[in-house]
């Protein structure tokens, strides 16, 4: 794995270890596609929600390879923002569910599942919406206990539970979406403030 060094106005340095590069990720997510795509839809028809901001460069990687399965695929968004250090159920919604997708098959679509609490919710909502077939898709989700599971229907890579990971839309502090790889991050203890 390589290491990475950006500067932090706030901390100051941060060591970026790489942990998926773009190369895995564009394999998982032609994976991830062709068990999507060969999923029963009826009428071929999916709509893809979106779960912003995090999920936007994986749904835009993983529109493109699910239509190679003759689906006719829409695309709508959704923006749920949990608080941290408050309890798991306190959500707030910035962007709502359209009520368009009434009816219809919907795939959830987010980068990283850490409690699923996100997800359970837009699950839920879809489903007192009255949408046809609802499943949910995630890159990552963070490591499990043997205690613990995911109602995910499907999921790229399990990675580390108490890692904080950046790049491939995956923010830290609004910073480094565009990063092609998915990286863990640390404060580098070493550095001087």
């Amino acid at each position: 794995m390589s290491s990475v060094f950006f500067l932090n106005p706030i901390s100051s340095v941060v060591n970026f270890t790489m942990c998926l590069s773009a190369s895995q990720l564009n394999r998982k997510v032609k994976v991830l596609a062709e068990r999507i795509g060969k999923e029963t839809w009826p009428n071929k028809e999916l709509y893809v929600l979106v779960i912003l901001n995090g999920a936007f460069v994986f749904a835009a990687d993983l529109v493109r390879e699910l239509s190679k399965y003759h689906l006719s695929i829409h695309v709508e968004f959704c923006k749920v923002k949990s608080y941290l250090f408050t309890q798991k159920s306190n959500l707030e919604t910035i962007l709502k569910i359209p009520q368009s997708l009434k009816g219809k098959n919907v795939l959830i679509v987010d980068t990283i599942e850490d409690s699923g609490t996100t997800l359970q919710w837009c699950q839920k909502e879809l489903e007192s919406l009255g949408c046809s077939k609802v499943r949910t898709v995630v890159l990552i989700t963070k490591k499990l206990t043997k205690d613990e599971h995911t109602d995910t229907n499907w999921y790229g890579f399990s990675l580390d539970k108490d890692t904080f990971y950046v790049g491939y839309g995956l923010d830290f502090r609004g910073k480094h979406r565009e990063l092609p790889d998915i990286y863990s991050i640390a404060e580098n203890k070493n550095s001087k403030n």
